[in-house]
């Protein structure tokens, strides 16, 4: 006869500040960007209201980038970092110490992308739940169509929750959903 058991459901509260620590500790450290805490309203005003870096060329709206990395253990659930194409390649080219006119292929924009969101995720549980093991799944990379913004609210959960931060001035969100997994 076998028990199944489920393993514990952690809430979002309980590594909110550890998942923000690795945020930005990856930010800094591996993409040498500069990250900014923002309340929902600014990361709103943000998302709707990008800025302008170049006041001789017009704004254009950016494709968002959306990445997952699913991972299980201890406990189970999901990193997901949202992001648009101008952070995007601000991070590649700060990775890879490309300049500003280097061309960026697609592929080579996702693969940032989700190393970006992988050592997020790895940081953060290495730190949060040192003696436990974890396994990461690689990291799926979408591009959202022109008209979506990431302004859905998080699921009414006390498992689900946001980060929402400026990264080199421009928006990020990062959301962590934890899920039952059997044991």
């Amino acid at each position: 006869m076998s028990l199944l058991r489920s393993l514990p459901v952690p809430t979002f509260a309980e590594h909110e500040e550890a998942v923000r620590a690795a945020l930005v500790e990856v930010a800094e450290n591996s993409f040498f960007g500069f990250t900014v805490r923002l309340d929902e309203p600014s990361f709103v005003d943000l998302v709707r209201n990008p800025p302008v870096f170049d006041p001789e060329v017009p704004p254009v709206r950016e494709p968002w980038v959306v990445t997952e990395v699913h991972f299980h253990g201890a406990f189970a659930g999901l990193v997901q970092l949202t992001m648009n194409e101008a952070l995007a390649r601000q991070l590649l080219q700060a990775f890879l110490g490309l300049g500003p006119d280097d061309p960026i292929e697609e592929p080579h924009l996702f693969d940032s992308t989700g190393e970006f969101a992988n050592q997020v995720c790895g940081t953060w549980l290495t730190r949060a739940c040192e003696d436990r093991r974890f396994d990461l799944q690689p990291p799926a990379v979408v591009r959202k169509p022109i008209d979506w913004l990431p302004l859905d609210p998080p699921a009414a959960d006390e498992h689900v929750g946001q980060v929402l931060m400026s990264m080199n001035d421009l928006p990020l969100r990062l959301r962590v959903q934890f899920v039952s997994e059997p044991a």
